[in-house]
């Protein structure tokens, strides 16, 4: 996985990371169950200046989608970013320098 923290990020640059492989099954089996392929593209507010998350995911099958938002997401994709941010930190943190 790549990983990029910029500004107020826990861990900050660029860092390649391994997270287990039941670990990222559980995520993409959660992705699914949320509907993330069939997410809006954007949920933004048209402020330049707003904190965003863009996350996108490519499956074994070639699909791939990616989501960028910054406020007004639904709730499901709300906690599955806390799950992906904790399962990312966990790896991110492991190769601090």
């Amino acid at each position: 996985m790549e990983y990029e923290g910029r500004q107020f990020a826990p861990v900050q640059g660029q860092r390649q990371v391994k997270i287990d492989p039941a670990i990222v099954r559980q995520l993409l089996h959660e992705a699914e169950q949320l509907g993330f392929f069939q997410l809006r593209d954007t949920y933004t507010t048209g402020a330049v200046d707003m904190p965003s998350t863009i996350l996108t995911i490519t499956t074994a099958q070639g699909q791939t989608k990616r989501v960028q938002v910054e406020e007004n997401a639904p709730a499901a994709l709300l906690q599955f970013f806390t799950h992906l941010d904790q399962a990312v930190l966990n790896a991110v943190s492991s190769t601090a320098d």
